[in-house]
């Protein structure tokens, strides 16, 4: 990574090499959003009925 956003920074100055960082964060996050737990947690949803 750093090589690249060094590269496009040579190229397009630093904040055209910063813009790929954003990118690639951006790639990420929306991963995260989209992406299924592998596990489901069942009791996490369930509510505790035994609390005095």
């Amino acid at each position: 990574m750093p090589l690249i956003i060094g590269t496009l920074g040579d190229l397009l100055g630093l904040r055209g090499g910063l813009c790929f960082l954003y990118l690639t964060f951006g790639y990420i996050l929306s991963v995260s959003f989209w992406a299924r737990p592998l596990i489901t947690n069942k009791t996490i949803w369930q509510k505790d009925e035994t609390i005095l």
